[in-house]
């Protein structure tokens, strides 16, 4: 089978990291896989893992127009024609639109995977079967008037097993003076992964609560120097560490104690697998698909409100005193996330939704 998978850009970001393990899903069970997108920094990686990326001028959102409509569906038609294509798999509605009206008279299966937009009614006229990255994404397809029956929910098993190797040996540190507890958060800076409330937590534990914590923040974005400024400002500057964008982050998980992710919203949240996988207990929102992900009170301990700043202090607080309750959800997350989000998982799902559709 010849898969294409499709999106507007591929960004350091979720949906470039779903879209490189599904292609490695696929190429795990003997399927050819080409990759199409408007761009983006990941394309890099999706090469270097021996995959084929096609940039298609007028699929990234900076490059639509009228004029660019017609020319970027012929690239797409070529491109399914000179490779054989037998099932489209489109990873957001406007690239998914654009293949189809590459193939009339619908030639191929076409799928498209939902990661949550906010403009899930659209995929009403999707002409193919439609995959929810999660329940809760599933849900508000539904209450978008999308046909039930046209959606399979496949969770975002993205983990082989590099991820799985040899945990490292995590320290007993219990936060007192001289003996620091290490978060770790990984997001994009966009203004809605929780940042803004993560680094004021950093201050209340370390000047309230006495502990002795750091910090790690993983991603890039607009939002970036203003959380830096917001932390010299709170005088945590030396406890705080942006690294940028990193498309691996074993290291980062593997130097830390604690996972915390605090979004506005969240459909599935790749970074909390990832983050189990590696042994890590999450502290984190219960919010869109979070709870499908980790296991509250097993891998991870939840919160309703990211704002109940006395909550949160006492969800982490308790984790960074208590190592050994740390290395008892760590261990149960390595074993969920073995279970339920490694790739062999994916495979199986996603070819079963192609069988279907």
């Amino acid at each position: 089978m010849n898969v294409l998978l499709i999106r507007s850009d591929v960004q350091l970001a979720g949906p470039a990291k779903l879209m490189h393990a599904y292609a490695r899903a696929l190429r795990l069970g003997g399927h050819s896989v080409c990759i199409a997108s408007g761009g983006g920094e990941y394309a890099e990686q999706l090469v270097a893992d021996g995959f084929e990326h096609h940039e298609i001028h007028g699929l990234a959102i900076p490059d639509r127009s009228l004029r660019s409509i017609s020319g970027c569906i012929r690239k797409i038609t070529s491109l399914m024609r000179n490779e054989a294509i037998d099932v489209v798999n489109s990873f957001n509605f406007h690239a998914g639109f654009y293949a189809a009206l590459a193939d009339i008279p619908q030639r191929r299966t076409h799928v498209n995977t939902v990661l949550g937009t906010g403009r899930e009614w659209t995929n009403r006229i999707f002409p193919g079967r439609v995959i929810a990255v999660s329940k809760d994404v599933k849900r508000r397809l539904i209450e978008a008037n999308v046909p039930e029956r046209k959606i399979s929910v496949v969770y975002n098993a993205t983990l082989d097993d590099n991820f799985f190797a040899p945990l490292p040996k995590r320290s007993h540190n219990d936060g007192s003076p001289g003996k620091p507890v290490n978060l770790v958060g990984i997001a994009m800076f966009t203004g809605n992964k929780g940042h803004e409330y993560i680094i004021p937590m950093v201050s209340a534990l370390v000047k309230e609560h006495g502990l002795d914590v750091t910090l790690t923040l993983v991603g890039d974005g607009d939002s970036r120097a203003h959380c830096e400024r917001m932390a010299r400002d709170l005088g945590v500057g030396d406890r705080v560490t942006f690294t940028g964008a990193l498309t691996n982050v074993i290291g980062p998980l593997d130097a830390a104690d604690i996972m915390v992710h605090l979004p506005r919203f969240e459909t599935f949240g790749i970074v909390l697998a990832e983050a189990m996988a590696r042994g890590l207990p999450v502290v984190s929102t219960r919010v869109g698909g979070i709870p499908e992900v980790v296991v509250e009170a097993k891998t991870a301990v939840l919160v309703d409100d990211r704002e109940d700043t006395e909550k949160l202090a006492e969800a982490l607080s308790r984790l960074i005193k208590d190592p050994d309750y740390r290395h008892l959800l760590g261990y149960n997350g390595h074993e969920e996330a073995r279970k339920r989000f490694h790739i062999e998982t994916l495979q199986r799902d996603i070819l079963a939704t192609y069988a279907e559709s």
